[in-house]
């Protein structure tokens, strides 16, 4: 008889990351971020024959951009919203991406990067995803070093819109 077990929380990152690819896509992350953006159309138009023409302000939508504490309860809601809890509450964000707490390990903490805020606009513009590999890499190397973060796990999307990572 084979007995298989996982060790903690391999069966809930394997959830975590599942939902996440099933439910969440660049281009619901750009159309939060342009739901926030302001729109204006105008027309020229004159006030009466033989005036000269005006700007006229014919329709406008939205206002202040998003910023990155909208993006993280956002995120948090619609990760949140699939049932179970596959995140736990926010413990900081950027531009780049939001710091989830671990819900299965509390020594441990989600990152989600998005990189939706920013003008670069995809995840590997602030080269945080070069590092984390520089840091798992040095780590299994069995070159620790204790100023650098223990990177446990790290999944990029199928379409790389997004990234997660589990980290210390």
């Amino acid at each position: 008889m084979l007995l298989l077990t996982a060790a903690h929380g391999v069966q809930e990152w394997d959830n975590l990351t599942q939902e996440l690819e099933d439910q969440i896509s660049s281009e619901d992350i750009q159309e939060f971020v342009d739901s926030f953006r302001y729109t204006e159309t105008y027309v020229w138009a004159r006030p009466e024959p033989g005036a000269d023409s005006e700007r006229v302000t014919h329709w406008e939508s939205g206002g202040d951009s998003a910023d990155r504490h909208q993006m993280a309860e956002w995120l948090h809601e619609k990760i949140g919203y699939y049932g179970t809890e596959l995140v736990g509450d926010v413990l900081g964000s950027g531009n780049f991406s939001v710091v989830f707490d671990c819900p299965w390990d509390d020594t441990k903490a989600i990152k989600f990067g998005h990189g939706g805020l920013s003008d670069i606009g995809d995840i590997y513009g602030d080269g945080w995803l070069e590092y984390a590999l520089y840091c798992m890499k040095r780590t299994r190397e069995g070159m620790n070093n204790p100023l650098l973060p223990d990177i446990h796990k790290l999944y990029v999307s199928s379409g790389e819109d997004w990234f997660v990572a589990l980290i210390e």
